[in-house]
């Protein structure tokens, strides 16, 4: 009996090998994921620690304080860490309020010796030239600005009380003379010349009513 051959068949697929998926680069993306998240939130809380820490500690400052360290932060240059920014920004905005602050009570004072709106307006110039002399130069525009508003308002405050005053006076001034005119008026009534005393009595009205 002839012996029949079986020829054998090659493929390029593995026979017999089964592949297996045992999940490790599931677990490896979740740990990936979970450690950026985690360092986000890291550099994000860390983030904010640096910037209210900058903020507490210009809150803290004595408003004196706050003008040494606002000429200090104008020669720091470069990159600033986020404690130092947040610092910086709320130190700005407390030495606006400081020099405004000044000004005004400046101001006030200035007013109470010079009552008089021109007076009062030369001095306060006086005042702001030397302010403004060595004032930083970030800052120049804001003090002149908080300064004109504050001259605007001061000099109408100053020129309503100077009105008032003129017109107080004036009333007074009318009083005193009417008073002043009663004696002759009532004389030339009692002596008959009635054409004069009605004449001393139409001066004093319309003067009155001019006043």
């Amino acid at each position: 009996m002839p012996v029949i051959k079986q020829k054998t068949q090659f493929t390029n697929s593995p026979i017999g090998v089964s592949s297996f998926d045992t999940g490790a680069d599931a677990v490896y993306q979740a740990v990936s994921n979970f450690s950026d998240t985690v360092g986000k939130i890291a550099i994000k809380e860390g983030n904010k620690a640096a910037e209210r820490r900058g903020v507490e500690g210009a809150q803290s400052l004595t408003p004196e304080e706050v003008v040494q360290k606002s000429k200090q932060s104008s020669d720091r240059k470069g990159i600033q860490t986020i404690e130092a920014e947040a610092f910086d920004q709320v130190l700005n905005r407390r030495f606006v309020d400081t020099i405004s602050k000044d000004i005004q009570i400046e101001s006030k004072k200035i007013a109470q010796k010079y009552k008089d709106p021109v007076s009062y307006e030369r001095m306060f110039g006086s005042y702001l030239r030397d302010l403004t002399e060595g004032a930083d130069e970030r800052f120049k525009g804001v003090v002149t600005n908080i300064s004109k508003y504050e001259m605007a308002d001061t000099k109408m405050t100053l020129a309503a009380a100077a009105r008032s005053r003129a017109r107080s006076n004036l009333v007074k001034g009318i009083i005193a003379t009417n008073k002043d005119a009663e004696e002759p008026i009532f004389q030339a009534a009692l002596e008959g010349n009635d054409a004069i005393a009605l004449n001393l009595v139409e001066l004093r009205v319309g003067a009155t009513e001019e006043g």
